[in-house]
């Protein structure tokens, strides 16, 4: 990693390393609440599919993948912001913890991928499944969209993490502090900018195209309506992805201050992504078939 220019320098105040300005605690409370509710919903989802229905598939074991990403994920944003400065401004983050602070940085890049892209694929997955339940006459076109959308994500999965891993030439050179050997890198704020941008569009499309499936399903109005329900909050989470990726423009494109600005970039993913979790396990507990 680089400094900044050196007339961006000269505008920070003196580094504090003794007490300084930080964003407070929220992060890992956020985090702790959040993980131990969804970590705690999707095992009585498990346990339902698995020992009272006896009807476990491929989309519980999507979930449970997931759930270990998003755990890994959150161990990794705790770190980050209680031990390594990732909660203050840059200025006050000693120079020796900057290398650790990037390898976090791209830590959670590479798994808020892979629990976000995993977590979407066992919600299309499971709706691929359920169709067999459903109307025949809508089986070909959903089937195919559905199919579709599985493929897109995880493409796109695959794409971000391969271009993340491998932006810096060497790879190392992402978070050695100011490399003086050859080295080439991406600009990591475009790439991380556009890949929440395109996790947002993923988001939207994994909550609407199961709507109309479910609608059309033999299913009492109410049973439709509560399963319904559960897709709106999906919603939330995409409230949640979008102030993310806001926070992503502020604090690798638009300021040098990255931990600072970084820090609701944890907060928001940590919501998103447990919240998303938390959806799915409450709609693949739905009793709809």
């Amino acid at each position: 990693m680089k400094l900044p220019p050196a007339d961006v320098l000269a505008t920070w105040p003196t580094p504090n390393y003794i007490d300084p300005t930080t964003r407070g605690d929220s992060v890992l409370v956020v985090t702790i609440v959040f993980s131990a509710i969804a970590f705690v919903i999707t095992c009585l989802r498990l346990y339902t599919r698995i020992k009272i229905t006896c009807s476990p598939g491929i989309d519980d074991i999507l979930i449970v993948v997931a759930l270990a990403f998003t755990i890994a994920m959150c161990v990794v944003i705790c770190l980050a912001t209680e031990r390594h400065g990732c909660n203050r401004h840059i200025w006050d983050v000693p120079l020796e913890w900057l290398p650790t602070a990037s390898k976090f940085n791209l830590l959670f890049q590479i798994l808020f991928s892979l629990s976000s892209s995993i977590t979407k694929l066992a919600l299309l997955w499971f709706c691929k499944r359920l169709l067999g339940a459903g109307s025949k006459g809508l089986y070909t076109t959903y089937n195919i969209v559905l199919i579709g959308a599985m493929v897109l994500v995880a493409l796109l999965c695959i794409i971000f993490l391969f271009v993340c891993i491998f932006q810096c030439s060497p790879i190392h050179a992402y978070w050695d502090f100011q490399p003086t050997y050859p080295h080439h890198c991406l600009n990591d704020g475009a790439v991380v900018f556009a890949a929440s941008v395109v996790n947002i569009f993923t988001d939207f499309i994994s909550t609407v195209i199961p709507m109309p499936l479910i609608w059309n399903l033999k299913l009492p109005a109410r049973q439709r309506i509560a399963v319904m329900s559960i897709f709106s909050l999906g919603i939330v989470v995409n409230v949640a992805g979008t102030v993310r990726t806001v926070y992503v423009y502020k604090s690798m494109i638009a300021s040098y201050d990255m931990t600072w600005f970084g820090w609701p970039v944890f907060l928001a993913a940590s919501i998103e992504i447990n919240l998303g979790l938390v959806c799915l396990a409450k709609f693949l507990s739905a009793n709809v078939f």
